[in-house]
């Protein structure tokens, strides 16, 4: 677990002491894990969608009192709210944390392969200008622990998914050893290039391996018995 804090936000990247299981996301409650953290950050209000590998997100209004537990449906979230944590759930798919200093926005995605693919990224942050106003020159990204390229091998299948990306694919799949491993953040690289975005703002420190890192939750390791693992940020 690493708490990133400063004047202006926090953000919480958690592993399995804090994990969430499944059963506790279908009950749309709030778990003492998810207590624990919010009390950790000094926040009273906390926000999750009901994740579903889409494009979709919301909005979180500054009147807008409410907490969302793992509903709506939506993969991402952003707001200029001060003390209210939005959050994603993970287990190898890539916990993305944005922050605007400029129009005082905090925005987070949830990006598995299937969102990354179908442009979560470019959907959530088009979305943010047009309500916002955030330029993407301003913003800072922060990536969260998620599967790695030591460990993400990937089939065929999954490589067509990327196809309108393929001038970039000697850098976002790497071969070894006749094997193919997909780079999450080097894709991240890529789509910040595309869209104007200063890479030297796209932290790295606390995207470490989900797979091989047995202190995270991963799918890939566990299957089905997988938990989810915390990422939340909230504005002060």
């Amino acid at each position: 677990m690493h708490i990133v804090k400063n004047q202006q936000f926090s953000i919480y990247f958690g592993d399995t002491q804090q994990s969430i299981s499944l059963e506790e996301i279908d009950a749309q409650q709030k778990t003492q894990a998810l207590l624990n953290i919010s009390q950790q950050l000094d926040v009273q209000q906390i926000a999750f969608l009901k994740q579903e590998h889409g494009i979709q997100g919301m909005c979180i209004a500054i009147d807008d009192t409410q907490d969302y537990i793992f509903k709506p449906v939506g993969d991402y979230l952003f707001t200029q709210r001060k003390n209210c944590a939005i959050g994603v759930v993970t287990a190898d798919c890539l916990p993305i944390v944005i922050f605007d200093p400029v129009t005082q926005v905090v925005g987070i995605i949830h990006a598995g392969w299937k969102g990354l693919a179908a442009d979560i990224f470019h959907s959530a942050l088009h979305d943010m200008k047009n309500k916002v106003g955030i330029d993407y020159k301003n913003i800072e990204i922060y990536l969260g622990p998620a599967a790695r390229p030591c460990c993400y091998e990937v089939q065929q299948d999954f490589i067509d998914k990327f196809e309108q990306y393929l001038p970039y694919f000697t850098q976002i799949f790497i071969q070894r050893d006749g094997k193919i491993y997909f780079d999450s953040r080097a894709f991240m690289m890529v789509l910040a290039r595309i869209l104007g975005i200063n890479e030297e703002k796209i932290y790295t420190r606390y995207n470490v391996c989900t797979i091989c890192d047995q202190s995270f939750c991963s799918y890939r390791r566990e299957k089905e018995k997988a938990r989810r693992q915390v990422t939340m940020i909230c504005l002060h």
